[in-house]
Order: C-alpha cells, then structure tokens, then sequence
C-alpha cells in the first residue's frame, strides 16, 4: 500500500522523498548529490553491485526487511540532523563519481 508507480522524472521524485532505499541502482548517488539520504537494501541472491560499495559511510545498509524497517525510522526519526552531518561528503562522493571527463580519465579504460 506504500507503493505507488510513477512516470515523474526521478530527479523531481527524489527532491519529493525524505530518503530513497535502494538496491543496485546508481541513481543513489543522484539522491546524495540532492541531499536525499539513501538506505541500501543488499541484496541477498544477487551479485551485488552496489555504486556506493567503496564509501560505506555514505549510506546505512539493511540486509532484510526487519533491518530495513530499522534503518528507515531511524533515519526518518533523525532526518534534519543526519543530512546536515553528510551532506559535504554526499557532494564529495558524487563530485568524485560524475568527475568531469579528463584525457586522464579517458586513458585509464583505453589502455
């Protein structure tokens, strides 16, 4: 009954969101970059390909729904405080991930 599919822009739905749970998507990284804070739900059978893998501290983590009820009352219940402590490294983070396209950056998948 929380679920309600939508053909809004994702970037428009994320700014509506209070936080975004997600699996292997990396349109968590579009979330940080909007100041939205994301819940990764790991899946359990599936390679995980997790974009946010290398910065644990981004993002809580749930590994079923039980953690995952958790995480995202914890994180409803200390919204305000929690944005304004990761907001920096959530710029950092996706500043890092959509670096502009250097020949550097070229290079090291040409070579």
């Amino acid at each position: 009954s929380h679920v309600e599919v939508s053909d809004e822009p994702i970037d428009d739905l994320i700014l509506k969101s209070s936080l975004m749970v997600y699996s292997t998507s990396s349109v968590c990284i579009d979330a940080l970059a909007l100041g939205v804070p994301v819940v990764n739900l790991r899946p359990q059978f599936n390679i995980d390909a997790d974009p946010l893998d290398e910065f644990p501290e981004a993002r809580p983590e749930a590994t079923g729904l039980g953690d995952l009820r958790e995480k995202v009352r914890w994180l409803l219940d200390h919204r305000e405080e929690y944005v304004n402590q990761h907001r920096d490294a959530w710029s950092s983070i996706a500043k890092d991930m959509y670096a502009p396209v250097t020949p550097e950056s070229i290079q090291a998948f040409t070579a």
